[in-house]
This record gives C-alpha cells, sequence and structure tokens, in this order.
C-alpha cells in the first residue's frame, strides 16, 4: 500500500490582533469537522480554542472541506489555515477508515515538511483520531510534539463478555486484538510516545499504556469540552428535589 498527496492545498483567514506572543502552531486533526460530535468535534473545537491565542494551521481529511469552507464563509476563524492532505487509492469509508486514516498520517508528514519550510513552526500538535495505539508521523518533524490528548486504553471487563451480543463481541475482541498488536508491535506508534515533549491521556488507564511505550511527561487532560451555551443550559435546569426521581434522559418537552 502506498499513499501520495498533491501540494499542499490551504485557505486562510487573517489572524486577528491579540496581546501577546502568538506561536505557529501545525495541528493535526484528521477528523474536524463544526456542528458534529465526537472525533469530528473534539477536532474543531480544539482548533477554535487554539487559534484564540495562536496562528494554526490544520491539517485535515478533505472530506471535512466542503463543511468547513461553508462554515469559513460565514463565521471565519481568524489566523487558521486549513490544509487538506489527499490520500490516492484507498477509500475514507467506514470498513476501509482506519487503514485511510494511517495512510493519511503519512501524507500529513509530507504537506508538513513542505509548509514547515516556509512558515518555521513552533510547535506541533496532534489531536484526532483521539487513540493512543495509532502513530502521529508529525512526532518524526524536528519540533516540539504535544501528543494528545489521546484515550483508546478503556475496555469492558472481560466478565461482560459472555453478556454482548455476538456482533458487540466481535467488535470488542478486534478491538483488543488491533490495539495490542499496534501497541506491542507498531515502531511508530512507540516513536510517537518517545518524541512527545508532552503526551496528555484521557484517562488514568490510557496514561500507563503511553508510559509503558516510553511517553515522557505523562498528563491527564479531558478530550471533551461543553460549548459555553450548553453549560448556560444546563445551569438553568431546576436541581431535583429531595424526594424526587433521579432523571438520566428528560423528556424532550421538559426543556
Amino acid at each position: 500500500m502506498s499513499s501520495s498527496s498533491s501540494e499542499p492545498r490551504a485557505t486562510t483567514t487573517p489572524a486577528a490582533n491579540v496581546p501577546g506572543q502568538r506561536l505557529k502552531v501545525l495541528l493535526s486533526v484528521y477528523a474536524c469537522e463544526p456542528n458534529l460530535s465526537s472525533e469530528p468535534g473534539v477536532g474543531w473545537h480544539n482548533v477554535e480554542q487554539i487559534s484564540r491565542y495562536h496562528d494554526v494551521w490544520a491539517l485535515t481529511s478533505p472530506e471535512h472541506r466542503a463543511a468547513i469552507e461553508k462554515e469559513m464563509a460565514v463565521n471565519p476563524l481568524p489566523g487558521v489555515t486549513w490544509v487538506y492532505p489527499e490520500v490516492r487509492g484507498w477509500s475514507n469509508s467506514n470498513r476501509g477508515r482506519r487503514v485511510h486514516y494511517y495512510l493519511w498520517q503519512y501524507a500529513a508528514y509530507r504537506a508538513a515538511k513542505q509548509l514547515h519550510a516556509s512558515v518555521g513552526f513552533d510547535v506541533t500538535h496532534h489531536i484526532t483520531y483521539v487513540s493512543y495505539w495509532t502513530p502521529s508521523f508529525l512526532s518524526q518533524l524536528n519540533i516540539p510534539f504535544v501528543w494528545g490528548p489521546v484515550g483508546g486504553a478503556e475496555s469492558a471487563p472481560h466478565a461482560f463478555y459472555a453478556t454482548l451480543e455476538p456482533k458487540a463481541l466481535r467488535f470488542e475482541r478486534i478491538r483488543d486484538a488491533v490495539r495490542s498488536v499496534s501497541h506491542h508491535l507498531d515502531p511508530y506508534v512507540r516513536r510517537t510516545a518517545r518524541r512527545a515533549a508532552a503526551s496528555l491521556a484521557t484517562t488514568e488507564e490510557t496514561a500507563v499504556k503511553m508510559r509503558e511505550l516510553g511517553a515522557r511527561d505523562v498528563r491527564i487532560v479531558p478530550a471533551i469540552g461543553l460549548p459555553e451555551f450548553e453549560i448556560r443550559d444546563l445551569n438553568a435546569l431546576p436541581m431535583r428535589a429531595a424526594n424526587g426521581p433521579f432523571r438520566v434522559i428528560r423528556p424532550s418537552n421538559s426543556i
């Protein structure tokens, strides 16, 4: 298998005049899209927040380009340059996404080398995918590298496996096997850990695995945050009565 990337294709918005030193930060956010949750939401919100204080070059998958450019036309992010490294010869469908992601890392690395030669980055930072058991080739650049927050070391207790349906059980066993092989046999995962100046884990379970790989300065930092409007909405909800029912899921008409 091989991957290739075209010349980095980028779109940018001029930076705002923010007091203080603005570093040149190169982000790896394979999954990154506005108005989505999960991995794309993590990528998007990190770009938003980091760009408030620093100039950002965001490397992301071309599948997110249309949504990003549509959002930028209405709500631009000052100081963000979007770069879309491409992988040819492999589909990023759900079935082949993990292989596409791995190959995209190499395409992103090639684009990053070209950009660094002209920009001169102060730091590189891998954000998505949020998986400790897959590498980030940005760690190969001779620039301070931040890894994470990443997770993925959490597992369902094996005692629960007997309760799973066949499809769910197959998923868990495949996940366990792939994660174990990547952790123990992929030299690029170990190199990513050892080259990180700072490693951010989402949980203590992942922090343990990152240290096993040789990561230094491992810190626990959640990958998920809430936007301010959701925090305001949650704060506005009344406290439940002392003897009232505890609801995990609220009816939609209770808002």
